[in-house]
């Protein structure tokens, strides 16, 4: 498999996965491999006034590729990589249509400004006006479809590079239509589900004619059933489709992106939540491309964004201009934006895995499942817990971390409150400190997520504080300490329609 990206985790960070970081200074634009003539004489290159034209003209079928053909250093690929990305996008369509004008980033992004910006700007109304997307990945391009099980050609792309990329995320989310290709030919995701069923058939055919004429069949407990496939049998039909672990996890990973894309959230708040979820698992060798590709897939204008600023200030100016935020955007357990007034924000979206997932909303179409941004914090109507008096402790938990710790008592019922566990938590708190916990959803012993902040004031019954950490409030606090030697800090509960604006 042919991969210019870092080849181990070598380089990876606690909160970031570099495996598919490009290095520019090592990337190698790559000849295919039946090319004879491989200098760099033999390539097409294009400068930036033709490079506008080109992208007015040919926005119409758009292709990404993540497998040596792009060139960090000059719009130009090889010829030979050329015409054989044109015989691949003629394929898609009938003869009478060809040649097929085609828009690949490599050659139609300029590296100059002020076309790269133009282009950068313009890239989500390319993905969306494209008639077709094509997917040319190393980690499929080398397989031809009629040499394997269906189930691999779905496992091959849910862990290509492809999927972990930021960029590919919008084309796949503003797509029409993805192509994925093949060694011998390009297949969409329903073309490979269909080849999945029409195995899943012939294997249930075939067990029974083994226990026809052998009496070999497995019987009830084998994952393919004996059932006629011609007959309504649903059940029957249920056990074979989900009997291959694999295959599920792998389609319906894919899958998501697509039925994202063709059915959109309406709303604000509604549409970036549903964004937030596969960006999880998503990387970019330029941060500060994140809220660009953020912006094309909210359909947000991107002129609310300081192009020459960094990734943090971008990210925060996006967040600010959202009339709506999904409130558990304040819980997820990431690195925030140390500024006044916007510690409520994440620094990225991207490559937090598990940590990144939103913790639903126990309101979900009331007014405790969104929050609204405002120049000294994040507005949010939630329930809370007001304490004084802290007394904290420290504590180690799984990984040995060591964490701050709180006990507090809620009518007279024990909990205890500590930093998630991704990293060690140690709060700043002094004597003449008032904090509070903005919960998540009403507390229940099984464990509520929150927000641990710092009061500055109350102002009309809003309370004003600042972000310090994310916190779990848990039941049960006798499993790290003897409760007769440790000192409650005081807990007072507030309505679960208080106001707060978390900065």
């Amino acid at each position: 498999m042919t991969k210019e990206a870092s080849d181990t985790h070598a380089q990876c960070r606690p909160d970031m996965c570099a495996l598919d970081t490009l290095d520019n200074d090592k990337y190698i634009t790559r000849h295919i491999n039946e090319c004879s003539d491989a200098g760099e004489s033999n390539h097409v290159l294009l400068d930036p006034p033709e490079m506008a034209l080109l992208l007015d003209i040919v926005a119409e079928r758009q292709l990404n590729e993540t497998s040596g053909m792009g060139n960090p250093h000059r719009n130009s690929l090889p010829a030979c990589q050329i015409l054989r990305l044109q015989r691949l996008v003629n394929d898609l369509y009938s003869t009478d249509e060809q040649p097929v004008p085609f828009w690949v980033d490599t050659i139609c992004v300029p590296l100059q400004s002020p076309y790269r910006k133009l282009a950068i700007s313009s890239m989500a109304t390319v993905y969306k006006d494209a008639e077709k997307v094509l997917v040319i990945d190393s980690a499929i391009l080398s397989v031809p479809s009629t040499m394997v099980h269906s189930i691999e050609m779905a496992v091959r792309l849910r862990t290509s590079s492809w999927v972990r990329r930021l960029w590919t995320f919008q084309e796949a989310y503003l797509a029409k239509e993805l192509h994925y290709q093949f060694q011998d030919t390009a297949y969409t995701l329903s073309r490979i589900k269909q080849k999945y069923h029409q195995e899943q058939r012939a294997l249930a055919q075939l067990g029974e004619e083994s226990e026809r004429t052998s009496g070999s069949y497995g019987g009830e407990d084998t994952v393919l059933q004996p059932t006629s496939y011609t007959a309504p049998d649903a059940r029957a039909w249920k056990r074979v489709e989900g009997g291959d672990l694999l295959w599920h996890d792998a389609y319906r990973f894919l899958e998501q992106v697509e039925v994202l894309g063709k059915n959109k959230p309406q709303g604000e708040s509604a549409r970036l939540r549903s964004i937030i979820h596969p960006l999880r698992w998503r990387t970019t060798s330029r941060l500060e491309d994140e809220t660009i590709c953020l912006s094309g897939c909210m359909d947000s204008s991107l002129d609310r964004l300081p192009w020459s600023s960094g990734a943090q200030e971008r990210m925060k100016m996006f967040l600010l201009s959202m009339r709506t935020i999904p409130v558990g955007l304040m819980f997820v357990d990431r690195p925030r934006i140390e500024m006044e007034g916007c510690r409520w924000m994440p620094t990225s979206l991207l490559a937090g895995g598990m940590d990144s997932t939103l913790p639903d909303s126990w309101d979900p179409e009331g007014s405790a499942s969104i929050g609204r941004p405002t120049a000294s914090g994040l507005l949010v109507t939630l329930p809370g817990i007001m304490l004084s008096n802290v007394t904290k402790y420290t504590q180690a938990f799984r990984y040995g971390h060591v964490h701050d710790i709180i006990f507090i008592s809620v009518d007279g019922v024990p909990y205890y409150v500590y930093g998630l566990l991704s990293k060690p938590v140690q709060w700043e708190i002094t004597g003449t400190d008032q904090l509070a916990l903005v919960l998540r959803e009403p507390l229940h012993q099984k464990g509520t997520f929150a927000c641990l902040i710092t009061i500055l004031a109350d102002r009309g019954g809003i309370m004003y504080g600042r972000f310090q950490s994310c916190v779990m409030v848990m039941g049960n606090p006798g499993i790290h300490r003897n409760l007769d030697e440790v000192t409650f800090t005081m807990a007072t509960t507030t309505s679960t329609a208080q106001e707060w604006c978390v900065g």
